[in-house]
């Protein structure tokens, strides 16, 4: 365990327990549960990436544990529409700071809206700003910035409704995955997007981009495991907390399988410390993590996720700028092992805001 991070959270959980009763922390998110799902794919729903009601309220109490005052929007229109009139404005305590999760539509960019609506109206919010937040939701993009960067990001390449990206393809009998290049969740991801260069993967590639209107990212597959590092920016410093290693059937050895969008949605896969791969390569991925969340100019938290090769060689395979705090992520299974609360999930995340924005 990052014995410097535990103790490092811990005194920034303790320095904003001395400003809690200033802060209202609203909550934008999408709720499964609200009809706001215009324009869903016919396949893979986006509402993968929505909080039930059950983790919508984990993430209000939380908040109202560490002693935030908190209320909850339901999308983008919900939340705008109180900045307009006026309501918002008349939330009680004198420091408002928006946690937003909302991502109505499909496509490119959806999740930037509210911290561009909240720029505009001058209201701080939670982690990074909007332009971070659409280039992050741009796989392709990111791989080839991190990869100039010297970065261990996988081979990549793009597929749209053009076919290669100037005719650059992968090189035949390597083992590929396709991914859905503005998403998350795991939405488009199925058994057919893993196979070789032929015919009939670039058919079902074209079938892919068709359904989901946009393009794919096509990475080279490692077989092996999985794993998540969180990330957190705390008194001017990002510390990477410990690798979580996804798992499926109890197991973090995954192999070839994946977690699909099928997994993802009913949340079939666990967690696990990687206690299957030895402490230097989790030091590695640890720097490795704090260097993407700074190429990338990502603020207060994040996650970059990897896969890892049976030699302990690891890639990074994506990046999140808004990672899921719920009780079910990577986030909450690190602050559990570590012997925080859930809530203080929530509140390590509003105090490392709250120190960037010069409140404590």
């Amino acid at each position: 365990m990052n014995a410097q991070a535990v103790e490092t959270i811990a005194r920034a959980l303790h320095a904003i327990t001395s400003i809690a009763d200033t802060l209202t922390v609203p909550l934008v998110a999408n709720l499964k549960s609200s009809d706001v799902k215009a324009g869903d794919y016919d396949v893979s729903s986006v509402v993968t990436e929505y909080f039930s009601e059950n983790e919508a309220s984990q993430i209000l109490l939380g908040l109202q544990e560490c002693g935030f005052y908190t209320k909850l929007y339901v999308g983008e229109l919900e939340f705008i529409t109180a900045i307009l009139e006026g309501s918002f404005s008349n939330l009680p305590r004198p420091r408002k700071l928006v946690y937003n999760t909302s991502q109505s539509g499909t496509g490119a960019g959806r999740k930037s809206l509210i911290p561009a609506f909240c720029t505009l109206h001058n209201i701080p919010v939670c982690n990074s700003n909007a332009y971070v937040l659409s280039l992050a939701r741009h796989k392709f993009h990111v791989s080839l910035i991190l990869r100039a960067l010297g970065l261990p990001a996988t081979e990549s390449w793009l597929f749209d409704e053009q076919g290669w990206l100037f005719d650059q393809k992968p090189p035949h009998e390597l083992k590929l995955i396709a991914k859905a290049c503005h998403e998350s969740a795991s939405i488009g991801l199925d058994h057919e997007c893993i196979g070789e260069l032929s015919y009939a993967y670039e058919t079902s590639l074209a079938r892919k981009v068709a359904a989901l209107r946009q393009p794919f990212i096509v990475q080279r597959f490692i077989a092996g495991s999985e794993a998540e590092v969180p990330v957190i920016d705390l008194f001017g410093e990002a510390f990477s907390l410990d690798p979580v290693a996804m798992t499926l059937d109890g197991s973090p050895i995954l192999g070839d399988r994946i977690l699909d969008y099928d997994i993802v949605a009913d949340d079939l896969g666990g967690f696990a410390m990687c206690t299957h791969l030895d402490q230097r390569t989790c030091e590695e991925m640890r720097e490795t993590s704090k260097r993407v969340f700074r190429a990338l100019g990502m603020t207060a938290i994040g996650r970059v996720d990897f896969r890892i090769g049976p030699d302990n060689r690891f890639f990074i395979t994506d990046v999140a700028t808004t990672p899921h705090l719920v009780r079910h992520s990577a986030f909450a299974f690190w602050f559990d092992q570590a012997g925080f609360r859930h809530a203080d999930v929530l509140g390590a995340v509003v105090a490392a805001n709250a120190q960037r924005l010069g409140w404590y």
